[in-house]
């Protein structure tokens, strides 16, 4: 979805309809995933901006969610 006024209209319509258990102000780029596992909860952060450069020689901390 190329037009950013689409995307705040989807935004705006799934934030009406439902109450997120994760929130955060990372960019679009950052896919953010919570599941379920037996008695856990997994939470799945992928960076889709591009390959990270190898060996990883640092890790930056996350800091930008909000848990319900």
């Amino acid at each position: 979805m190329t037009n950013p006024d689409h995307k705040q209209m989807i935004k705006n319509a799934v934030c009406d309809l439902a109450d997120p258990l994760v929130s955060t102000n990372a960019p679009g780029s950052v896919e953010v995933v919570l599941r379920k596992q037996n008695d856990r909860f997994l939470l799945h952060i992928i960076n889709m901006t591009g390959e990270p450069e190898r060996p990883i020689k640092k890790l930056t901390p996350v800091r930008i969610f909000n848990f319900r």
